[in-house]
């Protein structure tokens, strides 16, 4: 294993819930508001438009300019393990997974890797409360597949792995 980004301190970035923003828009072609004459003809003709927030494309250029400085760029097709502790500003309670997808996206955007489905080993941890907040960050090169869990292996559940299969009563 490659070590590539050894306790990286990286500012808190947005959490997957300040992310993302939507706007109404009109469908391209659809109808001119003022041809609209009923709540269906509305409906039919207006769709969500989602797009990152500003918070989120102000986190993507800082880390864009932070990784160019720190020559953080890693320009290989091979598998990837980063490891997060998630350092939160304040006492509020938060939800670590809520950054993980975010951070990833940002440093595949910054182009610190090549795609973001390249990590395939992924470990979140909340850490300790720190002013401002931060996240660091752990990234390794790895060349073989990820550890399976011993019970997993041993009980042979991954070779058995089936989708549970749910019927649900909604009548009275």
């Amino acid at each position: 294993m490659k070590q590539l980004l050894k306790s990286v301190v990286i500012p808190l970035c947005p959490s997957a819930n300040q992310y993302w923003r939507s706007m109404p828009m009109i469908k391209k072609g659809g109808t001119f508001p003022m041809y609209i004459k009923s709540f269906k003809d509305l409906m039919m003709n207006i769709r969500a438009m989602t797009f990152p927030s500003d918070d989120a494309k102000n986190y993507i250029k800082y880390l864009t300019e932070l990784s160019l400085v720190n020559r953080w760029k890693y320009f290989s097709d091979k598998k990837l393990r980063v490891d997060m502790m998630v350092c939160p500003r304040d006492r509020r309670v938060i939800d670590a997974h809520n950054y993980s997808k975010v951070l990833l996206d940002a440093m595949q955007t910054a182009g610190m890797f090549i795609d973001d489905n390249q990590v395939v080993e992924l470990t979140v941890v909340l850490g300790p409360i720190v002013k401002g907040g931060n996240i660091i960050v752990d990234m390794w090169e790895i060349d073989h597949a990820p550890d399976l869990h011993p019970l997993w292996l041993a009980s042979g559940i991954v070779s058995q792995a089936q989708p549970v299969a749910m019927k649900l009563d909604l009548e009275p």
